[in-house]
């Protein structure tokens, strides 16, 4: 570890070189993880839907070749070793890995925050030209277009 060698099964995007060889990026899922990391990050997208759209592109499972589940997509989008760190969750200890990220820490960072749900999508106001000009006899509401 201290090396910045990962002792275990590569995750998704990246491929196993051996013992000994730092973990390299898998030319097919690769993109479509880093895809999938962007998507998420713009926060108008929900886990389910980016589900649908992962699987559409033809991200899956290593092991079974089906659609990633809902709880791997979240630990997808929560690992760090993405951008070129190693975290073992067992002794909360955080190391400089020798392998190349596959995206930027600041990308990583929000999407953490989309997933906190610290991070609020502003939506956008549309100026009608005659907004709130019309008023209704019966309530008193202004009419607004739509």
């Amino acid at each position: 570890m201290k090396q910045g060698l990962f002792p275990l099964p590569a995750p998704i995007g990246y491929l196993d070189r051996g013992k000994g060889k730092p973990k390299e990026i898998d030319p097919v899922t690769g993109p479509l993880v880093r895809y999938a990391f962007e998507r998420y990050a713009t926060g108008t997208i929900g886990l389910k839907d980016l589900r649908g759209e992962m699987d559409r592109c033809g991200l899956r499972s290593r092991m079974t070749g089906r659609t990633l589940s809902l709880c791997g997509i979240s630990t997808m989008l929560r690992n760090p070793f993405y951008t070129g760190t190693i975290y073992i969750k067992r002794t909360n200890e955080t190391f400089a890995g020798v392998h190349a990220p596959l995206i930027p820490k600041k990308l990583f960072d929000r999407v953490q925050a989309v997933l906190d749900g610290k991070y609020i999508l502003r939506t956008q106001k549309h100026e009608y030209p005659f907004r709130r000009l019309i008023r209704c006899e019966g309530c008193g509401y202004h009419l607004i277009g739509e």
